[in-house]
């Protein structure tokens, strides 16, 4: 859930709720949130109203690459 940022040369941190906004925010870490876009809040409109998926949904890789 951390990318780095080639622009800012800093990492961004995906937050899905306040209270890890709060958390990175009182660090100075870059914050990353889908609800902070028009498509995120058409999506969270569309979701409630049960015409598309769950938009909250993030799909997050789990173990260690193989190596070789």
């Amino acid at each position: 859930m951390v990318r780095y940022c080639e622009e800012c040369k800093k990492n961004v941190l995906w937050c899905l709720d306040n209270e890890q906004i709060d958390h990175v925010w009182e660090n100075g870490l870059c914050i990353a949130h889908p609800l902070y876009t028009e498509k995120g809040l058409k999506q969270i409109k569309d979701f409630e109203a049960g015409i598309s998926e769950n938009p909250f949904f993030v799909e997050i890789p789990m173990g260690l690459p193989s190596s070789r």
